[in-house]
């Protein structure tokens, strides 16, 4: 069920954050999530509930890609906080 749920959300990205949500309670990532995933956490319009599920998920591959997806949207986070409080340089 989730390998068909990986298969339909390549093709219509709406199923993105349902897939996102399912992975982050998975036991395994199946590799083929990966690349979905990343395109998910990166994207601007994605809601902070859904990065955060796909970020989860994420941290349960190995691979450098979701790795660097994960440190990307933390610097992102953090930088975005830094901004809001004022400390922010430039």
């Amino acid at each position: 069920a989730l390998d068909t749920l990986i298969v339909r959300a390549q093709a219509e990205p709406s199923l993105s954050s349902a897939l996102a949500a399912q992975l982050a309670d998975a036991e395994q990532l199946p590799p083929t999530a990966v690349p979905l995933l990343v395109r998910l956490v990166g994207a601007q319009e994605t809601t902070d509930a859904a990065r955060a599920q796909g970020i989860i998920a994420l941290a349960k591959s190995p691979s450098k890609d979701a790795w660097e997806a994960i440190l990307e949207q933390q610097l992102n986070t953090y930088g975005r906080l830094l901004r809001d409080a004022g400390l922010a340089r430039g």
